[in-house]
């Protein structure tokens, strides 16, 4: 009777968690919605929470607290030490991917914008990202091989050379 009792009990807590869980996949406690329905991407943009669309006037900088989040500047791949002041902060770099880099392990992909591949601006792709692109790893040595592309996103540093981690198709723009 006390193991029924024990099992009712807990029956009933496990339910009753449940109930209080967010139904459905799409669920997401920061706001933002998926660009293409997949387990780890960047914020693509903030689900509307009211009527009125942003403001857009283009005023003063310190009346809008976001202004200074995403600069609108478009970054040479060639400037180095500036991408490395950028370092934490969302950026547009655009440049001529000058070589790329797989390991025989085939984790990470990594486009070089520079003749020295130690000191040069990185944009790198983990293989848990290389099924969004058509043709995986092999499809995305094609695409941007020796092409000149706009990449969008946060500036880290890596061995004290700036990169990008591209996580979703749209933060690469291929040109030409």
């Amino acid at each position: 009777m006390r193991m029924l009792l024990t099992f009712v009990t807990l029956g009933f807590f496990s339910l009753a968690l449940v109930a209080q869980e967010p139904l459905g996949r799409g669920y997401d406690p920061d706001g933002y919605e998926s660009e293409n329905k997949a387990k780890s991407v960047r914020p693509a943009k903030p689900r509307e929470r009211s009527a009125a669309p942003p403001s857009r006037s283009g005023g003063d900088s310190k009346d809008d607290p976001k202004s200074g989040s995403k600069s609108d500047k478009v970054y040479a791949a060639t400037d180095v030490a500036g991408l490395v002041a950028m370092k934490g902060k969302e950026v547009t770099v655009r440049g001529r991917v000058t070589s790329v880099y797989s390991p025989s392990s085939e984790t990470i992909f990594i486009m070089n914008f520079g003749p020295d591949r130690k000191t040069c601006f990185k944009a790198v792709i983990f293989k848990r990202n290389f099924d969004k692109w058509d043709g995986g790893l092999e499809g995305l040595k094609k695409l941007v091989s020796r092409k000149t592309v706009t990449i969008e996103g946060v500036v880290t540093i890596y061995e004290d050379a700036p990169q990008i981690q591209i996580n979703i198709p749209s933060q690469l723009k291929v040109e030409n």
